[in-house]
């Protein structure tokens, strides 16, 4: 699925997350077909300045975790390319957000790649001595 492929309802990552989006992209991603744009689309949002609302935080985590640790197979796995493709995405200076799900994923698979605890610490410690 490219970009272009996505639902034009969903929120432009340069506009605010609104509860009413909340409801679009939960429905979205039970309904899209796989493939990681819609999930590239979430964390093009979470690296937005654009306000978003209360629930955004929780929808990020559970939604990218439910993904990346339950819905692809083998479940409660993390393999070598979606842990890449996590980290990449948070980048090396993550967003709150982006350390929280991080750290959701750690502690919600039940095998990670065994660089994947050091690339998680090394991008979470910074943020506490900011």
């Amino acid at each position: 699925m490219l970009d272009a492929d996505l639902p034009p309802t969903l929120p432009a990552p340069h506009l605010p997350v609104t509860r009413a989006d909340l409801r679009k992209l939960a429905e979205a991603a039970d309904t899209l077909p796989g493939g990681d744009d819609f999930y590239d689309h979430l964390f093009q949002l979470e690296a937005s300045e654009a306000p978003k609302c209360a629930g955004w935080e929780r929808f990020f985590v559970e939604t990218l975790a439910a993904h990346v640790v339950w819905n692809l197979r083998p479940t409660g796995v993390v393999n070598e390319a979606q842990g890449e493709w996590l980290i990449r995405q948070c980048g090396t200076r993550p967003s709150p957000t982006c350390c929280q799900l991080l750290t959701h994923v750690q502690n919600q698979a039940h095998r990670v790649p065994i660089w994947f605890g050091a690339a998680v610490k090394a991008r979470i410690e910074p943020r506490h001595h900011d």
